[in-house]
């Protein structure tokens, strides 16, 4: 039984967590310019494996997205709560830009990234990036 639950434990762990790897991913926006993002970090807040739990720390441009998380689904009537593991997400505000990250995930892996810009200034930029390929743990 013990060894049961160590094995469930084991398999549980390796698919409570996106596939991202440390390094920089790039890609192409829809004018066929390169543009990508760097994973600094992938941790478990409470250091406890679940795909709730799951952070991970993304820079897009000089942008820092330090919280990225799997969206949340939940249903009150049924009394389910569980990750959306198809999507990262995050959000970052300074007085100069308000920021929103998407990162879109397939069989475990970014495929592409959707940025949405807000300036003071009232300039506004969207950019999808596509077909992100990972480009190895050396981003210096």
């Amino acid at each position: 039984m013990k060894r049961y639950f160590i094995l469930s434990a084991i398999l549980f762990s390796l698919s409570a967590s996106a596939h991202l790897e440390l390094g920089a991913y790039n890609g192409s926006n829809e004018k066929g310019l390169s543009c990508g993002m760097i994973v600094h970090s992938v941790d478990f807040k409470n250091e406890f494996i679940h795909p709730l739990n799951e952070r991970v720390t993304i820079q897009w441009k000089d942008i820092v997205f330090d919280s990225m998380s799997h969206s949340e689904l939940f249903d009150l009537a049924k009394y389910t709560i569980k990750a959306d593991k198809s999507v990262f997400l995050d959000f970052y505000v300074d007085s100069e830009v308000t920021a929103l990250l998407m990162v879109d995930m397939a069989n475990e892996a970014p495929y592409s990234i959707k940025a949405l810009e807000l300036y003071a200034n009232g300039q506004i930029e969207f950019t999808e990036c596509n077909n992100l390929t990972y480009q190895g743990a050396d981003f210096k």
